[in-house]
């Protein structure tokens, strides 16, 4: 081969060498969103509160162990000790209401407004003795000996066997039998659905009277008013 030919041999492969292009480098180019991206990074801030162990669970982060789930919602002993304390005093607060309520049972005199009493009325002696006294006291209608049904127009009658707010007493409080009890509240309710006395408090002219408002003969109709 001469030098000619050995020389145009070299320079063909010179061109080849410089016209072939580099080979590029593999760049590490992620295809995640910016939001995926973001989503991934580690937070190690929202992953320590309970809310945040719960949402790593979809987002390919460590799992935590049930036992970490639990104790993130079990009460603290703080909060232990005081839903234990307001539990207490709900407890002893219903035991004083239970206590009283078995006390005002025992009382069987029935206070009024005005009464006046010393401290040893209060005494179990004396209630013993107004339980003995209202059972044994005598029936108003047997010993005046007349028919409640009869005189359901007489508001000072009705009046008399009903409380300050209208209600009809009861046969402990005013002292009658079974059967006397039955006519009177027959005789009460009667009167209200007639509209002669009122259903929420004692008969206005009742009141007046005792107010001294109205004179006692405005209490007592004439014969001469018309009668139901």
């Amino acid at each position: 081969m001469s030098s000619r030919q050995w020389l145009s041999s070299a320079l063909r492969q010179a061109q080849t060498v410089v016209s072939r292009p580099a080979p590029l480098q593999r760049l590490s180019i992620s295809t995640t969103s910016p939001a995926a991206a973001l989503r991934n990074l580690p937070n190690s801030n929202s992953r320590s509160t309970p809310a945040g162990r719960l949402t790593s669970l979809g987002d390919g982060g460590p799992r935590p162990s049930s036992n970490e789930v639990l104790r993130d919602y079990m009460p603290t002993g703080q909060h232990r000790s005081r839903q234990g304390d307001g539990d207490r005093a709900a407890i002893k607060d219903m035991a004083q209401l239970h206590e009283t309520d078995s006390y005002m049972k025992m009382i069987a005199r029935r206070w009024k407004k005005g009464d006046v009493y010393a401290p040893r009325d209060l005494s179990p002696v004396e209630m013993r003795r107004w339980k003995l006294w209202n059972e044994s006291q005598g029936d108003a209608v047997d010993l005046l000996g007349f028919n409640p049904l009869d005189n359901y127009r007489n508001m000072a009658l009705i009046s008399e066997f009903i409380t300050p707010f209208g209600r009809i007493m009861n046969r402990k409080e005013s002292g009658l039998r079974p059967v006397n009890q039955r006519k009177m509240a027959k005789a009460i309710r009667r009167a209200i659905a007639l509209g002669l006395h009122p259903s929420v408090h004692k008969h206005p002219q009742l009141l007046l009277h005792r107010r001294g408002g109205v004179p006692s003969t405005s209490l007592h109709p004439s014969s001469s008013a018309p009668r139901l």
